[in-house]
């Protein structure tokens, strides 16, 4: 079962990288997420819209 808050932590990181907030720092400071929290999930979205753009190249 997710996390509820965590869940809401993804949601949020993930709206402010859909409005070009792409800085970790910046989005702990708007939120007050851990830094770590945001990294980790920045990262996962990187490596998402990484692997979407190569599929969609083959």
């Amino acid at each position: 079962m997710v996390n509820t808050r965590l869940e809401a932590q993804r949601q949020t990181i993930r709206h402010y990288w859909l409005n070009s907030i792409n800085s970790a720092k910046e989005i702990q400071k708007k939120t007050g997420i851990p830094l770590r929290t945001i990294e980790r999930n920045l990262k996962k979205l990187r490596e998402t819209v990484w692997a979407q753009a190569h599929l969609n190249d083959n």
